[in-house]
């Protein structure tokens, strides 16, 4: 009988005490009526109306609905929010690793909430739509490149399946740019399963029906390429072309690695040279300035010699050639050394005969009076003066 009693009693406290906490739980959301979250300027507060029982269901709504809390985005749109609020400019040529993005994001509390998958799901479609481009390890991700053309116009990025934090994000004009370069770099002929082809690349413009070398649109000078019309490039359609070619003895292809070297007057450098035979050959090499590893060689068919080139930087900008030739053929190369000269600074307070030449430009200092010459012109630490001339 006492038993029972006991039972009763304990059932009817447990009942006590879930009504009280419920009511408790109750009044804590209803009494939690704003959200206070840090802005670029200080704080701000959101509206939290108990439309759950759960206080944080309510904080995160209060916050989704201020933007504080974002899940779908625009990347392009992020970033921009980025740059204005909190001075962060993710679209530098440079690029701007996935990594450091998600740090300044999480370590920062002016900036809105991104869960990463959200950020890298983002990241994928601003891709895909040619806002932004994706390097890993070396390699662009940014415009698709066909074997032959497709059935549609609309030109997109590529797809990709996964995001990494040491990917970096690149601007469109920049990953365009650094693909192109890489494209024309494999504008060449090359050996598969025994037979030659010749690769090329084309693309068709947005308003043509007709296709272009896309060599023609891209400028080179000192290894930089330059894309001349970015937007018809950007949005056409690029198609890697092949064709085979026939195979003939004594027929080779030579490629220098760098087409410009800098370097400090009188330092030596090393430039590695390639050679590649598409049929037996035998092939001489030599070149008016520098030194080769190799003046005679011969490669059977399909083989590939890598050669360096010896040679010291001149004290003067010098066009050097190469020449590599065979029973059936001769190619020469050109490279550009330039001379990389420091400005020296030498402090006098005399002028002689071994100053002629420098350039003067007087300056007064604070303290005291003296003069700075240099290959690039004398000078001191006040003003500029007016009145210049060569020592």
């Amino acid at each position: 009988m006492e038993k029972t009693v006991v039972k009763i009693q304990l059932n009817q406290f447990r009942d006590i005490r879930n009504r009280a906490l419920e009511d408790l739980e109750n009044q804590i959301v209803g009494s939690f009526r704003k959200v206070a979250y840090p802005v670029k300027d200080g704080i701000d507060t959101a509206d939290a109306p108990a439309s759950s029982k759960s206080v944080v269901e309510n904080v995160y709504s209060a916050l989704k609905g201020r933007g504080k809390i974002v899940e779908e985005f625009d990347f392009i749109e992020f970033a921009n929010w980025l740059k204005e609020n909190i001075g962060l400019n993710i679209p530098k040529p440079e690029g701007y690793y996935v990594s450091e993005l998600r740090k300044i994001i999480c370590s920062n509390p002016s900036a809105p909430m991104v869960d990463f998958e959200n950020l890298k799901k983002s990241i994928k479609e601003a891709v895909r739509k040619l806002k932004i481009g994706r390097e890993r390890k070396g390699k662009i991700l940014f415009k698709k490149v066909y074997s032959e053309m497709p059935d549609f116009a609309q030109e997109s990025g590529v797809e990709i399946s996964k995001v990494e934090p040491d990917d970096i994000i690149l601007p469109a004009n920049e990953a365009l740019r650094r693909q192109v370069c890489e494209l024309l770099k494999q504008e060449k002929d090359e050996i598969r399963d025994g037979k030659r082809y010749r690769v090329w690349y084309e693309i068709y413009l947005p308003s043509s029906e007709f296709s272009e070398l896309l060599k023609n649109l891209v400028t080179v000078e000192n290894e930089e390429c330059q894309i001349g019309d970015e937007e018809a490039v950007m949005y056409g359609l690029i198609l890697e072309k092949k064709e085979e070619v026939e195979i003939k003895k004594g027929e080779f292809d030579l490629e220098v690695a760098r087409r410009s070297v800098e370097g400090k007057p009188g330092e030596k450098v090393e430039i590695p040279v390639r050679i590649t035979a598409f049929g037996d050959a035998e092939i001489e090499l030599s070149s008016e300035y520098g030194e080769l590893s190799y003046q005679n060689v011969f490669l059977r068919e399909g083989e590939s010699l890598e050669i360096l080139w010896n040679m010291t930087i001149p004290s003067e900008k010098k066009v050097v050639k190469i020449e590599a030739k065979s029973e059936e053929k001769m190619i020469p190369k050109e490279i550009v050394l330039v001379p990389k000269v420091e400005s020296s600074v030498l402090e006098t307070n005399t002028l002689d005969e071994t100053h002629k030449g420098m350039f003067l430009f007087p300056e007064i200092h604070q303290r005291s009076r003296y003069t700075e010459i240099s290959t690039r012109g004398l000078r001191r630490s006040g003003e500029w003066s007016s009145r210049n001339g060569k020592a």
